[in-house]
């Protein structure tokens, strides 16, 4: 596995102060840990930033992007400022298993690819409802998002 490989963290978010904590947390407690995250806020009216600042962890940055109205300008925003080799995509509401990204790199080091993708549980009233897609393959082709995400 690559193991000098940088990652940032992009989490787009617009009042969502305690899904948000829990995302971050999730983050920062990965067997394979990520350099920076990028909380990329869309013009939050909640105690986000606050919950956000409380932390005090010098990885996790607050990047005020104004109101757009939805998460994609906040990750180009992100994107735009990372500074690491990888840019991992999180959104506030969501968090992760603790071997996600090193299970990411070991599969770019694997595949020889330039992105990865991950499968997702649903989730109802913190009941696992099974997985979000039913490929079960090791490399998914584009045409293959295109057809799951219609």
């Amino acid at each position: 596995m690559q193991t000098n490989e940088s990652i940032s963290v992009v989490i787009p978010t617009y009042n969502r102060a305690n899904d948000l904590i829990v995302a971050i947390k999730s983050a920062l407690t990965q067997t394979y840990p990520v350099n920076e995250i990028l909380v990329c806020d869309d013009g939050s009216t909640d105690n986000s930033k606050e919950l956000v600042m409380s932390l005090h962890n010098p990885a996790v940055k607050w990047i005020d992007c104004g109101k757009n109205g939805g998460p994609a300008i906040p990750r180009n925003i992100g994107v735009q400022q990372s500074k690491s080799d990888w840019i991992a995509f999180l959104d506030s509401d969501d968090s992760w298993l603790p071997q996600k990204i090193e299970k990411q790199l070991i599969a770019i080091d694997q595949e020889n690819v330039k992105a990865v993708c991950s499968n997702a549980n649903r989730m109802r009233n913190e009941k696992n409802m099974g997985a979000y897609s039913n490929y079960h393959k090791s490399r998914i082709e584009l045409t293959d998002l295109f057809l799951q995400n219609t």
